[in-house]
């Protein structure tokens, strides 16, 4: 519901003569100008750190072009004014304007309506209200960054600072990318000292995702920038000594925003909070739920139109499948402002419990304290005290009875709106409360009993409808007051301790029910996603886990569908696929239910079916999704290929072009690119089979507008028509032998589907050539053949060492495959933290698609220390030592 922003205490007058204030030309230029003179006043009548928003009437912000004005203490933006000391004397562009005087989410704001005109003097003077008791709290932003150390953005250290205390935080979180950045010399070269603290952290940045740590030493080396292994990178993280006397926190930063999202990279399922990749590790301490202000992580996506920007999936429903499986993390929100004004700084923050209401007092220690207990909430408005007696967040309480009391507090400022509190138990709403319609500081103080039949926890949220415009600016979607609490910790039956809901779920389970009847009681009794844990937990007795999949996969709610559909896949159960192709039939459901049921279809062995469905329906039935389709059909990705470019040309023109090595797969030959030489060389894919040919080894030229070339070999062990998908950046054509598969001249992404067809191959090895155009930007390839029993090698393998012509192709041939073997076994050793023991390990874990063996038809040896992989050949012997052909081979020798 909509309610009038209240407009408090202003004065307007012209101002006197003789004024001291010096005037800040923040317009700049020559054109015509007039004076806004202001004072912006806490209730003790003491100017105070605040920010001017200013709007035409048509709703456009002067530009204010002088950035350099009164550096120590404003920082400018279009429409923005950020004052520390809150007091100035500032040119404006003539005209009609609309100014608001704002301190953050606690605070009252003020408006004015002014006309400036040309050499005129206009003074307002509004006092603001702080109108929401904190006390017991401090509010922090622990997701900051300078253009100055982090290379992007526009905030500089002294903006950064100025624009943190204008919007009323307590704490700043320093967190520059792989930078610990230190604010404190800045706060007391600006006189903040008493206005802010600052925690010195490093925002992770690496392949795997991007994490916050801190508190860390100031200015200290940063952690290894190519990480790809949690475990590995969280332990350097904790065994820093930061000074302070605490371990340092870990926080995962936008999880799910595609590209740095770590729980895709982790391979976190986003349904049942579980993850099979050695690269994972669940020992963080805390997840953004909301991350810039627009909040991204918090809505669920693609099940409405809502505007969820590269979200993959929702991360409170992640963090929710956390704390089921009893993984205690924190939720945070954190603006992750690299700009003044463009995303600002506060918006969402975490309030923290605290034995100290002065900024200057907070400790380190009680943050990082408060953080791992989880006592604390986020909020982009609505301020939430949640209890359960006299135990607050992140307390254990014992239950008695079947109904846990709570009570629940909101406040909020009178410019924001809160219209609803949702009540949250085990990730169920379980009951809505409406919040009366008014702007008074304490907006509803309720209390309810709440039913629980198990061990599990509680939370809440409270909702707005309005934006918080013009406060908050929208961006990409409205901006919307909303709050999430961390969880109270439910001890239902009475032991004194906390079982999670899903070792709950596989106790009643390990108990067993004695007929069907009493099974589908325990059912019944449960809310969805207590369903869902179920679901999970289900699996060990499969009479019973057909039941409970029967009945998930027709249930009402959708998560419960689709962790149905992850049941049915760890049975590995045929007789259900009638149901999933009855759930993928029915109305009304969205993408990613879809790909839950056809990728549940592929792993019980209906990949052919996936497949006809993709070719009849087309791709765009997989959504956003068609990986995680493609993973679960039979075969394997092409990840093993031969590479060589980068050929000038551009479009079908390009593509067409005959370049040279399409006919011509000898690994000696070379060509001329640019003034230099290219020949043939090994390149790997990644798990996902992308080949990123904007690093393809040994290239020249420009990766732009040219044409690189792919070939590998497949060997079938008879005549054989397989099924493949191939999906290229940009445009293709792919060749089997001189045969022309596919030819495609269109600029696109890469979709895994976007090409279905088959290859008919003949017995033995197979070349396969594939040439790829790139406009610009992303430029790469994914190509899987559906066939488990055809193998896959960069060079053809011969049946004997006869068959090499001379010991320089044999040197050749041994040289591919060392680089080959090398490139799989750093991505092992980057993922998992130690070197493979054998190939067999590269080809087990789908680093190589099988394990190579050597011109004898023998597999290739690894000798292993802590810091370097030799790859060795015994030849042709077998025996170590010998000479010529006998003699041993090994990675880098000549022999």
């Amino acid at each position: 519901m909509s309610i009038a922003i209240l407009t408090l205490v202003t004065l307007l007058f012209p101002a006197t003569p003789g004024d001291p204030l010096q005037t800040a030309d923040i317009v700049g230029g020559d054109g015509p100008k007039g004076i806004l003179e202001f004072r912006i006043e806490a209730p003790s009548g003491e100017a105070t750190a605040a920010r001017l928003s200013v709007l035409s009437s048509s709703g456009k912000p002067p530009a204010f072009a002088n950035r350099k004005a009164l550096v120590d203490d404003l920082a400018l933006r279009p429409g923005f004014i950020h004052t520390l000391s809150g007091t100035g004397r500032v040119t404006l562009p003539i005209g009609e304007w609309t100014i608001w005087a704002s301190r953050g989410l606690e605070w009252s704001v003020a408006r004015v309506d002014v006309t400036i005109e040309e050499d005129k003097v206009f003074t307002w003077a509004p006092r603001l209200v702080h109108e929401v008791d904190t006390r017991g709290w401090v509010s922090a932003d622990f997701h900051l960054h300078t253009l100055t150390y982090s290379g992007h953005g526009d905030s500089n250290m002294k903006e950064r600072i100025i624009s943190v205390a204008s919007e009323g935080l307590e704490v700043a979180v320093a967190t520059d990318h792989n930078h610990r950045t230190d604010y404190s010399p800045t706060i007391s070269q600006l006189g903040a000292d008493g206005v802010i603290s600052s925690i010195v952290g490093d925002e992770v940045s690496v392949p795997l995702g991007h994490f916050n740590a801190f508190p860390l030493r100031p200015w200290s080396k940063p952690f290894d920038t190519g990480s790809f292994h949690g475990p590995t990178l969280f332990k350097s993280i904790r065994e820093h000594d930061s000074g302070e006397g605490v371990v340092p926190v870990i926080q995962v930063n936008h999880p799910r925003w595609k590209g740095i999202d770590y729980f895709a990279q982790g391979g976190l399922d986003p349904i049942t909070g579980s993850s099979l990749e050695a690269r994972w590790s669940n020992q963080f301490d805390s997840i953004e739920i909301f991350n810039s202000n627009a909040g991204w992580g918090y809505y669920e996506v693609g099940i409405d139109d809502r505007n969820t920007g590269k979200s993959g999936h929702s991360v409170l429903m992640d963090w929710h499948n956390l704390l089921n499986r009893g993984i205690k993390v924190a939720a945070v929100g954190n603006s992750d402002s690299h700009t003044v004004s463009k995303n600002l700084a506060g918006y969402p923050r975490n309030f923290i419990v605290s034995p100290t209401d002065d900024p200057k007092e907070v400790a380190v220690k009680d943050v990082a304290e408060a953080i791992r207990k989880g006592q604390l909430f986020t909020t982009s408005g609505p301020f939430v005290d949640l209890r359960v007696g006299n135990q607050g967040l992140g307390e254990l309480v014992t239950v008695k009875g079947n109904a846990v009391p709570i009570r629940v507090r909101v406040q909020a400022a009178s410019w924001i709106d809160c219209d609803r509190i949702l009540v949250v138990v085990d990730g169920d709403v379980v009951e809505e409360i409406s919040i009366p319609q008014t702007r008074d500081p304490l907006r509803i103080d309720v209390q309810r009993k709440i039913p629980v039949n198990q061990d599990g926890w509680i939370a809440v949220r409270v909702e707005g409808d309005d934006s918080l415009a013009p406060i908050v600016p929208d961006g990409g979607r409205p901006i919307l007051p909303l709050a999430v609490t961390n969880a109270i910790w439910l001890d239902v039956d009475g032991d004194g301790e906390w079982t999670s809901p899903l070792d709950g779920a596989r106790a009643r389970l390990a108990r067993g029910f004695p007929d069907t009847q009493s099974l589908f009681s325990e059912w019944q009794m449960r809310q969805p996603l207590q369903r869902s844990v179920l679901l999970q937990a289900a699996g060990s007795d499969r009479e019973i886990g057909r039941t409970l999949a029967q009945w998930g996969i027709n249930d009402d709610h959708r998560r419960v569908r689709i962790s149905a559909c992850r049941l049915i896949e760890r049975l590995g159960d045929d007789s259900l696929i009638g149901s999933l192709n009855h759930l993928i039939d029915r109305g009304g459901i969205d993408d990613y239910q879809r790909v839950s049921a056809l990728r549940a279809i592929a792993a019980v062995g209906g990949g052919e079916a996936v497949l006809d469905r993709i070719r009849s329906s087309g791709s765009g039935i997989l959504g956003s999704h068609a990986g995680e389709v493609i993973d679960h059909l039979p075969g394997q990705w092409i990840r093993s290929w031969q590479g060589i470019g980068w050929f000038p040309g551009e479009g079908a023109e390009g593509l067409r072009a005959e370049q040279g090595p399409e006919k011509n797969p000898d690994l000696q030959r070379r060509w001329t690119i640019d003034g230099g030489e290219v020949s043939w060389q090994p390149i790997q894919g990644d798990d996902q089979g992308f080949i990123d040919l904007n690093k393809l080894p040994g290239a020249r030229g420009k990766a732009e507008k040219s044409v690189a070339i792919l070939q590998t070999w497949l060997n079938s062990p008879e005549a054989r028509v397989v099924s493949f998908t191939l999906g290229t950046d940009d445009g293709c054509r792919l060749f089997l032998g001189d045969t022309m598969l596919i030819e495609d001249t269109g600029q696109h992404g890469i979709d895994p589907v976007q090409h279905i067809s088959t290859l008919s191959l003949t017995e033995g090895w197979n070349r396969v050539l594939l040439e790829v155009v790139n406009a610009g930007g992303g430029f790469g390839a994914r190509m899987r053949i559906l066939d488990p029993e055809i193998r896959i090698a960069h060079t053809p393998r011969p049946d004997s060492v006869g068959s090499l012509r001379d010991s320089n192709e044999l040197r050749i041939r041994l040289k591919s495959d060392f680089a080959a073997i090398r490139a799989a076994a750093e991505l092992y050793f980057v993922d998992r933290g130690r070197w493979p023991l054998a190939t067999q390990d590269l080809a087990s874990t789908g680093y190589l698609d099988s394990p190579p063996e050597d011109p004898w038809d023998r597999p290739y040896r690894l000798e292993q220390t802590p810091t370097r992989l030799t790859i060795w050949s015994l030849g042709a012997d077998g025996a170590e030592g010998g000479v010529g052909l006998d003699s041993d081979w090994q990675d880098g020798q000549g022999n």
